[in-house]
């Protein structure tokens, strides 16, 4: 319903005997007719001679309004209205025009005023309905929209009016109920389409939500925000394609929207389309408004996958300074991007500061969550029979941190254990999250939940141990670790790094992995006899065991690894096993490796180690469709300080041998865990010079790599890292020994 102006009801009504009624008569012909310069003509004409006469101003100013000259029709009314201030009609047409300024308080105001004096005008409440929703007073609108449907049915317009409080409320049912009924009699409302659409993702109702926003995008074209909503639902069915092409319509719409920059480049990096998403990193440089400081996160990963350093990325604690411009609640999306400027005892301390202050922030807010949380922990010592272990993961899915945790839900003795998964990743068809749903004595989905009642949730289950598997990854809720859920808590595999929460109690590694930094990590170690984790090979192809060399007559030194973990300092390193074996070539495979960008400026990196170009080989190829592309490698050259984890184990199991280097830290030593297990410790060295000795003596010793080729899968095989059943034997005593030391049983 729109704010109509009302010229019907009393217009021969006049302060004055002497009006002209016929005139008037023939301007308001005019006027319902929409001839609206004749009608002008003819009031102007009239208020010459009586200008104080409230039913000529309100003719005329309500003319104005449906012209769209909001401010003389203002003055107009607002004049009426001092002249005949309890007039219906007058205090209508006045509130109208308060709206269309956007004067939103003199507009409830004078329709506050006009319902006194009729209570039951079903107008005047949609008036208000529609006045309250823009003063966000949504509950007072949804009682006048309300009223207004008990008194016209018919109007469903106010169906929208109701469903656009309701998801302001976030009452997402009430929403969805009423924007459907708007729709049945409004189909091609691109806005309303759009708004359900959002309120059915808030209810996860995804693919419905999907379609009506492709629906809302087809019907709104001139809409930038429709659009930036496609493009995101089209992001979380993983379109990556479908969403940059949203994304850039969107852009055109709105050329300097730094949200829709962002967006687009995510989906470029996705599709691995590096060249676009590094122009589009420059073009949103220029965008008014740019803040580097904040951005840098974003942009900077684009820059390492293209390697595109800036001079002073690798100094000491300058990578660092981004952190003091970013409020600290940003502090975990930038976490992971920081790890590989982490390269020795100074800089991780530096990096581990600013993550215990981010730990404390979240502790310190803990009261406030505190208040919604009903459930309590329940006093020690416990008197269950088994010990109760609960996983907390967005990654219990087809994803590696799932293929390391397998081996224990596989081989868990279930008298002595229960283990209850909570997932904030609900993937039905998902084969692997089948198989651990199947394996576990209780699996939650709680994507839909909000902390405090995910709280309730676990605390309410009674866990002895609450192990996160994300810490600030994609999805996670570590964040609620920060108010003890169980009387342990633990971090374990799937972060390289201390969470800086000091009411998680206890990380988990290995003596290969073990941090040996003092005042690290805010969790205290808890040691594996063997390996920190367990690596049960699945459906790697068979492999040639002849070495690469054999064919190509040369070694050929490489790289699987994730481009953003490349920095000068592994490439100087690389470099240098390169010049140490004369006519060897280093091969980069990975799906970013079709960026042109990235395959000039790594060429440039080597050639500055006096390294010839040539000699640089990179060779793209699908996401996850590489293990068999091991066989043009020779030697796996690992990256640092922030290592590989199941590259060097997919390496390893491919027959191809991995060289790493190590420091104090615990992200540099989880390829020494994995080789060191696997039964070859002597592939990893503490230094550049040992890295590279190893690589250059492996290399010239084409006897032992012609062995390691036939044989590193067997002994892999059979070693402690692929060891299931040792390993669950293994994690249950390291659970049964924490239970008895902090006098659980």
């Amino acid at each position: 319903m729109n704010s109509t102006p009302e010229t019907t009801a009393n217009w021969k009504v006049f302060e004055s005997q002497r009006v002209n009624r016929e005139l008037v008569s023939k301007a308001f012909e005019y006027h319902v007719n929409q001839n609206f310069v004749e009608a002008e003509k003819l009031y102007r004409q009239i208020l010459e001679e009586f200008a104080d006469d409230p039913t000529l101003l309100n003719l005329l100013g309500t003319l104005l309004l449906q012209k769209g000259e909001y401010a003389e029709a203002e003055t107009l009314l607002a004049k009426a209205n001092e002249l005949k201030p309890n007039d219906n009609e007058i205090l209508n047409n006045l509130g109208g025009v308060y709206r269309n300024l956007e004067k939103w308080k003199e507009a409830a105001e004078v329709f506050d005023q006009s319902l006194l004096l009729n209570r039951y005008s079903w107008q005047v409440h949609g008036n208000l309905a529609k006045t309250k929703f823009e003063l966000q007073e949504y509950d007072s609108a949804i009682e006048h929209a309300q009223t207004t449907l008990e008194l016209n049915p018919q109007l469903y317009e106010m169906h929208k009016v109701l469903a656009d409080c309701n998801m302001r409320l976030r009452k997402w049912e009430d929403a969805e109920k009423s924007y459907r009924i708007y729709l049945e009699h409004f189909p091609d409302d691109g806005e309303a389409t759009n708004n359900l659409a959002f309120t059915l993702e808030h209810l996860k109702n995804w693919q419905e939500a999907c379609d009506l926003y492709k629906k809302a995008y087809d019907l709104r074209q001139d809409s930038y925000e429709v659009a930036l909503n496609y493009g995101n639902i089209l992001m979380f069915f993983k379109r990556y394609f479908d969403a940059s092409e949203a994304y850039r319509h969107a852009l055109q719409l709105k050329p300097q929207h730094l949200p829709t920059y962002f967006q687009l480049i995510q989906s470029l990096i996705y599709q691995f389309q590096l060249d676009r998403a590094y122009f589009y990193v420059k073009m949103m440089e220029t965008v008014p408004g740019y803040d580097k400081a904040r951005m840098r996160s974003l942009s900077d990963r684009v820059m390492e996958y293209v390697f595109a350093f800036e001079d002073d990325q690798e100094e000491v604690g300058s990578q660092f300074k981004i952190f003091e411009s970013v409020p600290l609640t940003n502090y975990p999306n930038m976490f992971m991007n920081y790890f590989k400027y982490a390269k020795d005892a100074e800089s991780t301390l530096k990096l581990a500061n600013l993550v215990k202050l981010h730990g404390d922030a979240l502790i310190n807010s803990t009261p406030d969550l505190e208040k919604k949380i009903t459930k309590t922990l329940r006093p020690t010592p416990r008197k269950y029979p088994k010990i109760r272990l609960g996983f907390l993961s967005s990654d219990l899915k087809s994803h590696v941190v799932a293929k390391f945790i397998l081996p224990l839900l596989t081989n868990y003795n279930k008298d002595l254990m229960e283990i209850r998964c909570y997932s904030p990743q609900k993937q039905i068809e998902d084969a692997i999250q089948k198989q651990i749903r199947n394996l576990v004595d209780e699996f939650h989905y709680v994507e839909h939940m909000y902390n405090h009642e995910l709280a309730d949730l676990i605390l309410s289950d009674d866990n002895d141990v609450l192990i996160d598997l994300n810490g600030f990854t994609a999805d996670s809720r570590v964040m609620l670790m920060a108010k003890r859920l169980a009387p342990v808590q633990m971090e374990w595999v799937g972060y390289p790094f201390t969470t800086g929460i000091s009411t998680i109690d206890y990380m988990i590694f290995d003596r290969f992995n073990k941090p040996e930094i003092p005042g690290y990590g805010a969790e205290d170690p808890l040691i594996m006899p063997n390996s920190y984790a367990c690596y049960v090979m699945g459906q790697e192809p068979e492999f040639d065991p002849t070495p690469a060399f054999e064919t190509n007559g040369y070694i050929t030194f490489g790289t699987f690894n994730n481009p953003n973990k490349y920095t000068p300092t592994i490439v100087k390193s690389w470099a240098k096993c390169l010049l140490a074996v004369p006519d060897s070539k280093f091969l980069i495979i990975r799906p970013e490796a079709g960026s042109d960008l990235m395959k000039i400026n790594v060429r440039k990196e080597f050639e500055k180690h006096g390294v010839d170009p040539e000699r640089i080989i990179f060779s793209g190829n699908p996401m996850g469709k590489h293990l068999h592309l091991y066989r043009y490698l020779d030697v796996s050259l690992d990256v640092f300080p922030l290592t590989g984890g199941t590259t060097t184990c997919e390496s390893m199991s491919m027959g191809v041998p991995v060289v790493s280097r190590y420091m104090e830290a615990h992200h540099s030593r989880l390829s020494r865990s994995f080789i060191s297990n696997a039964g070859f410790p002597d592939l990893c060295a503490d230094n550049e010079d040992g890295f590279v000795n190893i690589a250059a003596n492996l290399a010239n010793d084409t006897k032992l790599l012609r062995w390691l080729h036939a044989n590193m899968r067997p002994i892999m095989h059979s070693s402690p890292l692929c060891d299931d059943k040792l390993f669950a034997s293994d994690f249950e005593i390291a659970m049964q020994t924490v239970v008895e030391k902090h006098g659980l049983r």
